[in-house]
């Protein structure tokens, strides 16, 4: 598993992130109400910040027009993945201002406009990435902000998912303190994270009351998996994830 998502095509790789000695800051848990499975979703579905998480539109963190792209390890065994996005990319494409998606509201300033200062952490211009190791760890690096999250099932409807904030041993005290102060983007009281564990429920709940499965399954764009750079406003990591669960579980 580790050889291939340290594949070299993969620009910000597993061996990459942790190349220097790590120095843990914090860690909490949290539960939510939904099938684990929802939340494997959750952290492969890379569109649905653009529409959910509107601080980070609006703040122009993680927008579907910046560039970016998703990276699967390998086509033959697709359950490990990379989404990634460039922070550089700070004008809105065309396609935002004739939509007027709503989170794209650039006026809104913060008071505290330090939290999203950052600095170049890696040499490849990546500023927002998440990486899906099957099936239930992701590593997320967010502007500065280094976090390890594994969820695990609770119940049929209920997960547990857990949080490990990280930095590296050499950082100075204004780097870890930067780290700690962004790790509020993420986690149970983060300014993004709250709306996922909302948004699964009101999946698992209408899941539930659609009375079939088959109704309650809709499909975007097509049946491969395989990495997408030209966008990201795709499912191809979703799908390398069912295909690995279909092989363990003996249903490919």
């Amino acid at each position: 598993m580790w050889k291939a998502f340290s594949a070299p095509r993969c620009a910000r790789s597993c061996a990459a992130t942790f190349s220097r000695p790590l120095k843990l800051l914090g860690y909490h848990s949290q539960i939510i109400h939904n099938n684990w499975k929802l939340y494997a979703e959750n952290v492969r579905d890379s569109y649905h910040a653009t529409l959910l998480h509107t601080f980070y539109t609006t703040f122009k963190i993680n927008r579907l027009d910046m560039d970016g792209g998703i990276r699967i390890t390998d086509a033959a065994q697709p359950w490990h993945h990379l989404s990634f996005a460039k922070r550089a990319t700070l004008d809105a494409a065309e396609e935002y201002k004739a939509a007027e998606v709503h989170s794209a509201s650039y006026e809104t300033r913060l008071n505290g406009p330090e939290l999203l200062e950052a600095w170049n952490e890696f040499d490849d211009g990546i500023t927002h990435s998440i990486q899906a190791l099957f099936p239930t760890l992701a590593i997320q690096f967010t502007l500065n902000s280094l976090a390890v999250r594994w969820f695990t099932p609770r119940g049929v409807d209920k997960t547990e998912l857990f949080w490990m904030y990280i930095g590296y041993e050499d950082d100075d005290e204004a780097e870890e303190r930067m780290r700690i102060m962004q790790s509020n983007l993420t986690g149970a009281a983060g300014l993004v994270s709250l709306e996922d564990g909302c948004i699964n429920e009101f999946v698992q709940r209408g899941t539930k009351g659609s009375g079939q499965s088959a109704s309650a399954f809709m499909e975007m764009g097509g049946k491969t998996v395989e990495s997408s750079e030209a966008s990201r406003a795709t499912e191809v990591a979703i799908r390398g994830f069912w295909k690995g669960y279909r092989e363990i579980m003996g249903f490919a």
